[in-house]
């Protein structure tokens, strides 16, 4: 309870405007709708509530699992990606709500195997997303390391890897030779998996100013066709109205 006379309000037709418009913008490639951190303050089960009522299977990105439990309540169809992955005491309650782990650490994929072990699950039954870091440097496995984490992969039968994703540093800022730099390793991360046997679902990298650039989705799609892949982006401020300084998309704050 709070005797505040402090609230914030949100818009749910202005969210569900934009949310509409990003998903045409995208073209070929899906959206994930990041509405981590309660919505960067917007009211995650609100934010959640609304979209969900426009596409029932819509992809949500949510900081951890006790947020994603709280959003499956609202979401029964939804698939929900925690984007900061599971702690070991949390792989249960994952697998209990059909969340999506993002993993990049062997602990996260111990303590969901594990998880699923104790169901005596089938296997590939646990769907996940492996972050590589391809330069953000905040969570993700290095390239280096990303042969050693696929070998803790082929060792827990009761996960497979529906995608994999990183998070470019600077994507608003245009002619930024470091996103190629970024992509290029995210293909090179990509090229590995492949050649161990491993066939992503899923590739998705760079946020809602990669979506309003002008090649942005298009560059993303046709990576993801080389693979015979489905490409996804990862909008945030966008779906509240906030649009990098070159973006005249036409967003309504919400």
């Amino acid at each position: 309870m709070t005797t505040r006379p402090v609230w914030a309000e949100i818009s749910r037709p202005r969210l569900l405007e934009n949310y509409g418009l990003l998903r045409r913008l995208a073209g070929e490639a899906e959206l994930l709708a990041i509405i981590k951190a309660d919505a960067y303050g917007h009211g995650v089960l609100a934010c959640a509530e609304t979209i969900v009522a426009e596409n029932p299977h819509a992809w949500l990105g949510v900081t951890g699992v006790e947020e994603g439990v709280a959003v499956r309540a609202l979401a029964p169809h939804a698939h929900i990606v925690v984007m900061g992955s599971v702690w070991q005491n949390e792989a249960e309650s994952a697998i209990e709500y059909r969340l999506i782990p993002v993993v990049w650490e062997p602990s996260q994929i111990e303590a969901l195997q594990s998880a699923a072990t104790a169901r005596g699950l089938a296997p590939g039954s646990i769907p996940v997303h492996i972050e590589i870091d391809t330069g953000m440097s905040r969570q993700g496995v290095r390239r280096e390391c990303l042969p050693a984490l696929l070998g803790c992969l082929s060792a827990s039968p009761g996960l497979r890897i529906e995608g994999a994703m990183t998070h470019l540093h600077s994507p608003e800022a245009l002619d930024n030779c470091a996103n190629d730099a970024q992509l290029e390793g995210f293909v090179g991360a990509i090229d590995t998996m492949a050649a161990r046997g491993f066939h992503l679902e899923w590739i998705h990298a760079g946020n809602s100013a990669t979506l309003l650039s002008e090649d942005g989705a298009a560059r993303l799609v046709r990576i993801a066709e080389r693979y015979k892949t489905k490409a996804m982006l990862r909008p945030g401020l966008a779906l509240y109205g906030y649009a990098p300084r070159f973006s005249s998309a036409g967003l309504s704050l919400a």
